[in-house]
């Protein structure tokens, strides 16, 4: 790749082989898209710690890809550091980016201090409430005091969500320095699904003539709360199972996450109302939420939720939770907002959707039409190459 006046650094957030063939199954242009909006740098560069990456992989347009494939862990901060400056001496990096906001982002943090270079730095989760839950009280404690860290040394903070603007202030960023940037989401893409296409899908899972609840997610994270939605569903009158079916489309990390709620719902006598898809294609995502009727998805918390955006976008009414993230696309214009916490609120949010009437559903599916359109990609794309634009404005005069 030839040298550009514009140039950008990453340290990456997920494994590039989950992302493009596990969980996610991002084509490569569409990460084009997202780490290179509208083209605007000649090369990004991204670094990825996680060692698991497709040995074949190649670079692609824009993009070249710097894993660091040692399984040493104490090697690979050193080298995804020396990684960092062999790139920056050999091109013209205008910007470093760290996608992640802990310890591989602190890679990123530091190499700002030696370069001087301009670090701007993204907040993807809630990740105090994620740690407090799921790790002990030095880990938290840890993750904590990195992040911290990492959004107060960086020139601009990049929140994707509302309620995550607040979070970075919380960890001490500066209001002039935080900027919204929501996750992007092709909603031409879950807006025109060709119906014969759907038609086949019904017809292939059986569920003609069914009202279809619709979650997605990866479910082994209890963080996506299908357990309790499960056990609400599974406390549903016999009438209104007999007259639906929940579809879970997502995957799991781990086989035995798998097979540990194939097990719960058997267990709970609701495995002829219930069909997991396992891992399904970004390109064929929209089918699923064309042939649903209603979106449930009460999630504990997120950092932001791409699946609301996905199912407004889809005209779906939609049943979540309380946490500051999903109400800020979901009211009682659009669903139902319902206790995570409790199987009887999910439960009794499932009855209120389905009290309904089609004119009810109807509006609500107008407004989440709607409210989809700010999250469109090309608006967030704009956004986001204004913002390196202005950096780079700001340290070249």
């Amino acid at each position: 790749m030839t040298k550009s006046n514009n140039q950008l650094l990453c340290y990456i957030n997920d494994p590039i082989k989950e992302t493009t063939k596990g969980i996610k199954r991002y084509s490569l242009d569409y990460l084009e898209k997202v780490y290179n909006p509208n083209r605007m740098f000649g090369c990004v560069h991204l670094i990825s710690l996680w060692g698991d990456e497709d040995s074949v992989l190649k670079n692609h347009n824009t993009l070249m890809f710097h894993p660091i494939r040692t399984k040493n862990l104490f090697l690979k901060p050193f080298l995804g550091l020396r990684v960092g400056l062999s790139i920056i001496k050999k091109f013209n990096i205008s910007i470093i980016r760290n996608s992640n906001v802990h310890e591989i982002g602190l890679l990123g943090t530091v190499l700002g201090k030696i370069t001087g270079i301009p670090v701007v730095q993204s907040i993807h989760d809630d990740y105090d409430r994620r740690y407090k839950l799921h790790s002990n009280y030095a880990v938290y404690l840890e993750k904590h005091i990195i992040e911290t860290y990492n959004i107060q040394q960086a020139l601009k903070v990049i929140a994707i969500s509302d309620y995550l603007k607040y979070y970075a202030r919380r960890h001490g960023a500066k209001s002039t320095n935080i900027v919204s940037v929501p996750k992007p989401v092709n909603l031409r893409q879950y807006m025109n699904v060709k119906q014969e296409r759907v038609e086949k899908l019904k017809n292939k899972l059986n569920i003609s003539g069914k009202r279809v609840f619709l979650f997605v997610g990866r479910y082994g994270d209890k963080q996506k709360n299908l357990g309790r939605l499960l056990k609400a569903y599974a406390g549903l009158s016999e009438s209104i199972k007999a007259s639906t079916i929940l579809i879970v489309v997502g995957g799991t990390r781990k086989k035995e996450e798998k097979l540990r709620y194939k097990n719960y719902v058997d267990m709970l006598g609701i495995s002829k109302h219930v069909i997991f898809t396992g891992i399904v294609g970004y390109k064929d995502l929209p089918l699923y939420y064309s042939i649903s009727d209603l979106f449930v998805f009460p999630t504990l918390y997120e950092g932001f939720g791409m699946v609301f955006v996905e199912a407004m976008a889809s005209g779906l009414p939609i049943l979540t939770s309380n946490h500051p993230v999903p109400t800020q696309f979901v009211d009682k214009k659009n669903g139902i907002i319902v206790d995570p916490y409790s199987v009887d609120s999910i439960k009794k949010g499932i009855e209120k959707l389905l009290s309904f009437s089609n004119k009810e559903i109807k509006e609500m599916s107008k407004v989440s039409v709607e409210r989809s359109f700010k999250y469109d990609e090309k608006n967030i794309f704009i956004k986001e190459e204004k913002l390196y634009r202005l950096i780079i404005g700001l340290t070249h005069d």
